[in-house]
């Protein structure tokens, strides 16, 4: 059967915390993150956000940023393409263009990439695109941000900004 990965995990975190999750690679943290996220079901156990179980009505309410997030970078998508797939609920009925493209510069002065919206993704450094990635977690305005060693690839100015950004956030 498949490995126990994580036994007796308990965790609640409150609204307004930032809580680093440490530990030996192989630990597990990508795994409880997964969970946490709906991305993974637990073989017993249950995960709630803000009170509810049903991760079907929580998952408008969390953004997660994998690991590694691996693309063609020949692939013709601008930042704010990028930016924009982190909304899940498309509401091709309602939609406001300028209302999304608010948002999206919003989202990129958040992270320091003002102004590259429609740059192709594949043109950015490693850092840049990392970044695009942390300003689509930001794109649904969620109330819990789950990110998985977002500073991968960061240079240290652009730490300083992700951890300015976390602490306003």
């Amino acid at each position: 059967g498949p490995n126990l990965v994580l036994d007796q995990v308990s965790l609640s975190v409150q609204e307004g915390e930032l809580v680093a999750l440490v530990g030996a690679n192989g630990a597990g943290k990508t795994t409880l993150l997964k969970v946490v996220a709906g991305l993974l079901e637990p073989q017993t156990g249950r995960v709630e956000i803000f009170g509810n179980s049903n991760f079907s009505a929580s998952r408008k309410l969390v953004s997660y940023l994998p690991q590694k997030t691996s693309f063609d970078p020949g692939f013709p998508i601008s930042v704010a393409d990028v930016v924009q797939l982190g909304w899940t609920s498309w509401s091709f009925f309602h939609r406001n263009r300028k209302q999304e493209r608010e948002r999206i510069d919003w989202c990129l002065e958040q992270v320091g990439l003002t102004g590259l919206a429609q740059r192709p993704i594949g043109e950015l450094s490693g850092g840049q695109q990392q970044l695009v990635f942390l300003a689509r977690t930001l794109y649904g305005n969620p109330k819990l941000l789950l990110l998985d060693e977002p500073t991968t690839g960061l240079d240290v100015t652009a730490r300083q900004r992700l951890y300015r950004l976390l602490k306003e956030l």
